[in-house]
């Protein structure tokens, strides 16, 4: 990769240019990190202290009593945000709709495993499980690239 850096006053806003000879995996990585915001931060309540977090310490969020709440690999909080904000908040950070009730850090799945009954379970690294909605199965099974009919879970 040439990496090359034009510093000049008559610019009036920053242009990034990606010049490859093929749309690639290489430069479709290249274009997520560029439109992460790195500076998001999520905040999360716990007892009577304020917590500012990291999005990629979360494994997933989650609608319970009314109330929403996140898990980390150790802890649960409660925010203030619904679950549509901070989907859209975290629409450039591996976060990927389970359901109504749930939203998931991608990286932080450990395994999808098939229930009986046909629905789909999401296995956390925490310990945590959350179910698939049979509405979001196939956006779920697209944006992990199992997507089509030849893969079963």
């Amino acid at each position: 990769m040439k990496i090359e850096i034009d510093i000049n006053k008559v610019y009036e806003t920053l242009t990034v240019a990606i010049k490859n000879k093929e749309m690639n995996d290489q430069v479709t990585d290249l274009m997520k990190k560029l439109e992460e915001d790195t500076s998001i931060k999520i905040i999360g309540k716990r007892e009577d202290s304020i917590y500012l977090l990291d999005p990629n310490e979360i494994v997933c969020f989650y609608s319970e009593a009314n109330k929403v709440k996140f898990d980390t690999i150790e802890r649960q909080y409660e925010t203030k945000d619904k679950l549509y904000e901070i989907e859209e908040k975290l629409a450039h950070h591996r976060f990927l709709r389970l359901s109504k009730y749930a939203i998931a850090n991608v990286d932080m799945i450990k395994k999808i495993e098939v229930e009986f009954n046909g629905s789909l379970v999401v296995h956390f690294k925490n310990g945590k499980t959350e179910g698939i909605s049979r509405r979001n199965i196939s956006s779920v099974k697209n944006y992990l690239g199992i997507g089509g009919k030849k893969w079963v879970i």
